[in-house]
């Protein structure tokens, strides 16, 4: 009867100093790693058992041992846990790349408990101490930063840095609170495409190659069928070459995949210098008309008008990535390009007829005088 309370007693008096409630679980029990919650499990209610039996029965003390059991099972685990992000993708148009990172079993929940360090292909570029709040970049990457700091206690630690300062490669999110640490790989993958949609390249492209055949043919046909001076039909066709030029560099530009200026650049090459089609019609149907009739009227006004349509689109498809409005753009070109080939048409019309229901052509005109100054001095 007196052995049972004897081997309590020589338990409690072989610590006097430290009550048990305030010793931690048995480590040989409580391990770590895989199976860190079975046996974080196991040796808490072990060491339950053993308290039992080394504690008179106390209500309030047992009560209290098993609150302070409850609040050791979340931080019995060492190693922080991760949402799994495999890979995450930078496009063209993206300006800044994101790499997430959130730990999903922080206990503290503290800023000043956290030490965030980031790395790429095994190299550390970035980190963040908690404790001292204080920020350290490497020198090639001055825009790495924590996306929101305000976030970081609740287990988001991921990064925002420029697209010129963000390789592809394997990035590692290493996070450590207190003692306890873990991290995770996030690969990030750079998608190389072309700025606009195939399609709208290859109308784009068609565009240009049609404007400029319909120019060419337009020039040739006013200069073998009506009088123009030499002077002029070397205007006429230095003004092609030059659109000619400056439309394939722009096509040259416009066409490799991304979104830099070189592509900003090849686009406008495009669009701005098609003004020159417009006075080189009214241009045209002057070297033919004395008088010019209403419809070669409004055919430069309807290609005017094509123009300012496409130079809108232009404006809105500059600004945007992915271009929104490229189909307005395309639309005005296309403008262009109907009105030349309406030109085109009633031009050799005009140059093969004599002078039915039309103003007689300027070389009509020229002949007919030429022959009556001829009789007048006869």
């Amino acid at each position: 009867a007196k052995s049972a309370p004897h081997g309590r007693r020589s338990l409690a008096s072989s610590s006097p100093a430290v009550h048990p409630l305030l010793l931690p679980p048995p480590p040989s029990i409580c391990f770590f790693g895989r199976r860190e919650r079975r046996g974080c499990a196991r040796g808490l209610a072990l060491s339950r058992s053993l308290l039992r039996l080394a504690l008179p029965p106390s209500a309030a003390l047992r009560d209290a041992f098993l609150l302070r059991s409850r609040h050791q099972q979340q931080p019995c685990s060492a190693q922080l846990y991760f949402e799994k992000v495999r890979s995450v993708t930078l496009d063209i148009c993206n300006t800044s790349a994101i790499i997430p990172c959130r730990v999903t079993n922080l206990i503290l929940h503290r800023t000043n408990a956290i030490f965030v360090k980031w790395k790429l292909q095994g190299s550390e570029f970035f980190s963040y101490d908690g404790v001292e709040n204080k920020v350290t970049r490497n020198s090639t990457f001055q825009s790495a930063n924590l996306l929101d700091l305000s976030l970081l206690p609740n287990g988001t630690a991921s990064l925002i840095l420029s697209r010129e300062e963000a390789p592809p490669g394997n990035y590692t999110c290493d996070v450590a609170e207190s003692s306890r640490e873990g991290d995770t790989i996030v690969e990030l993958i750079h998608i190389s495409t072309s700025w606009f949609q195939p399609t709208e390249n290859s109308f784009i492209i068609a565009t240009v190659i049609v404007a400029a055949v319909l120019y060419f043919s337009q020039s040739v046909v006013v200069a073998m069928r009506f009088d123009m001076t030499l002077s002029k039909k070397i205007g006429l066709f230095l003004a092609e070459l030059i659109v000619i030029f400056l439309a394939v560099i722009g096509v040259i530009l416009l066409i490799p995949a991304g979104y830099e200026s070189s592509q900003q650049i090849g686009l406008a090459l495009i669009v701005v210098p098609a003004f020159i089609l417009v006075p080189i019609l009214h241009f045209l149907f002057t070297s033919v008309f004395e008088k010019q009739p209403l419809f070669a009227i409004i055919l430069v006004f309807l290609k005017a008008i094509g123009y300012i349509i496409a130079v809108a689109g232009f404006g809105l498809c500059v600004l945007a990535c992915p271009p929104k409005q490229g189909s307005i753009m395309i639309a005005g070109l296309a403008i262009i390009d109907i009105v030349a080939a309406i030109g085109l048409i009633y031009l050799i019309v005009i140059g093969g007829s004599s002078l039915r229901d039309h103003q007689p052509p300027r070389k009509a005109v020229e002949e007919s005088l030429n022959d009556a100054k001829g009789v007048m001095l006869e």
